[in-house]
């Protein structure tokens, strides 16, 4: 393949590296990576650039240029000279620096996955760059192991604290339930009153099942007489409140 083809390729990836090597997110999930690796595969394949699948170019073919320009630069840097065949660099090794940036830990010689969706032993589909490295710095620097009786001591401690928790959390929720509850209790009793008041001004001689248990509860106001002959109408000679005793 020639200089200019591999240009292209590596174009395509750079324009699309946010995608490519981004962190994982809700947003940014594997199978995103994984079609927009194929997406650019498909784009190379109709140009005729190549006529690789997209896990040959995200295994195989970006690896290899990555791992060779790394070896140019380590190359350069033990040397402390710029001079070579194997030191030098093309317009692809610029290319490929500026993809994986100057800031890298790939660049600064930390040896961390890249988070492109790929299945490759050099690459990482769960974690980002940032977060492998934070995971093998902290693994650096952690105390020595514990003795496991400390370590069950540890684990039957944290299990403890998260039932505590998960009770604590319980709990709250049924307060919550409890006062939603007394919430919607309430704002029915004010309706009930509401419709009470209504049927009142109204003049209505039969309670409707809302308002009945209202007249029942006060001693001090009426009983109620359920029963009504077809025939009655709704007037104050047929009322057929009065005043309990």
């Amino acid at each position: 393949m020639d200089l200019q083809d591999k240009m292209t390729i590596l174009n395509h990836i750079q324009e699309n590296k946010n995608i490519l090597f981004g962190k994982f997110s809700d947003k940014l999930t594997h199978a995103i990576k994984i079609n927009k690796w194929k997406e650019i595969t498909q784009n190379l394949n109709d140009l005729g650039i190549m006529e690789k699948d997209w896990k040959y170019l995200r295994d195989t073919m970006w690896q290899n240029w990555k791992r060779r320009t790394m070896e140019k630069r380590d190359n350069r840097f033990k040397t402390g000279s710029g001079g070579g065949k194997k030191m030098k660099y093309d317009a692809s090794d610029d290319l490929i620096i500026t993809i994986i940036g100057k800031e890298s830990p790939v660049i600064n010689g930390i040896d961390c996955a890249e988070s492109s969706g790929s299945s490759a032993p050099q690459s990482a589909e769960l974690f980002s760059v940032e977060t492998e490295c934070n995971l093998e710095k902290d693994v650096a620097q952690s105390p020595k192991v514990l003795p496991t009786p400390i370590k069950k001591k540890l684990a039957s401690t944290r299990s403890s604290e998260g039932e505590k928790i998960s009770n604590e959390i319980l709990q709250l929720k049924k307060r919550k339930l409890e006062l939603e509850i007394a919430k919607l209790e309430r704002e029915n009793y004010k309706l009930d009153l509401e419709l009470m008041k209504l049927e009142k001004e109204l003049n209505v001689t039969r309670p409707s099942k809302f308002t009945l248990p209202l007249y029942m509860q006060d001693d001090n106001i009426i009983q109620i007489n359920l029963v009504n002959e077809p025939s009655e109408t709704m007037t104050e000679s047929t009322e057929s409140i009065v005043t309990s005793e």
